[in-house]
């Protein structure tokens, strides 16, 4: 993402929602993605295909597609490439990296990139430590439009507080006061301890409540069996071909 390239159009001061999405969105995407494109790794750390993998990848290309095409897809604008080569070996993917670059060095941005990202990081995180509630959360009270799941309200500030806590946990070094991760933390853990995960997702739209629990609390790094728990959750819900 570039940040010469971000356009953003908030709606007055008094409309909450809008100022928070863009505080997250500043807090949160931006950290993810315009400051944290990973430096160029020489060392890479390889692993070898057993032979019986390679011959059921082999079986797998000689074979062919084992379901009939889709009637709604035009076999004729289909291109058809050379079977690839099987591999020797594969390249293991390197270990996430869960905070943004502090130096403008580990990313491919200019100076002036790299000046324009940190400030809007700073201004996203400044605006959100200004509207976080006295017990740590975000969206606390707030009804939740559009959705047909009651309570509307239910899922906001859960979900959103924890997307917050995200950015903040991204960006330690930017952030203005760093009790604001502390208590969005608290608040996070006071309502799992209350209702439960499958409490939380009992007042709606619990997909979203969890996810985004999920990914502040694995952000963190701290409460892994609350974060193994969410990412269970997801694994039994998630629909398989038999629930369409």
């Amino acid at each position: 993402m570039n940040p010469k390239n971000v356009h953003l159009t908030l709606a007055p001061a008094n409309h909450h929602f809008a100022g928070l999405i863009a505080g997250l969105f500043l807090g949160g995407i931006l950290t993810t993605s315009a400051m944290c494109d990973p430096m160029q790794v020489d060392d890479k750390t390889t692993q070898p295909i057993s032979s019986e993998t390679r011959k059921a990848m082999k079986k797998d290309i000689d074979d062919g597609p084992s379901q009939e095409l889709n009637p709604k897809i035009d076999a004729s604008r289909i291109t058809e490439l050379p079977a690839p080569t099987i591999p020797t070996e594969v390249i293991l993917p390197t270990p996430p990296i869960h905070r943004i670059a502090t130096e403008r060095a580990q990313t491919r941005l200019k100076e002036a990139e790299w000046k324009t990202a940190e400030q809007s990081v700073r201004t996203g995180l400044a605006y959100l430590t200004a509207t976080q509630s006295k017990r740590g959360a975000w969206f606390e009270g707030k009804e939740v439009i559009p959705t047909d799941q009651p309570p509307k309200e239910a899922a906001a500030a859960t979900a959103v507080t924890a997307l917050g806590l995200k950015a903040f946990a991204q960006a330690p070094e930017l952030a203005p006061d760093p009790m604001v991760a502390e208590k969005a933390l608290d608040f996070l853990r006071m309502k799992i301890e209350e209702d439960g995960l499958d409490g939380l997702n009992e007042g709606g739209l619990g997909n979203y409540v969890t996810s985004a629990l999920v990914m502040g609390l694995a952000a963190v790094g701290t409460d892994t069996g609350t974060l193994m728990s969410g990412v269970e959750w997801l694994q039994q819900t998630q629909w398989d071909a038999e629930d369409g």
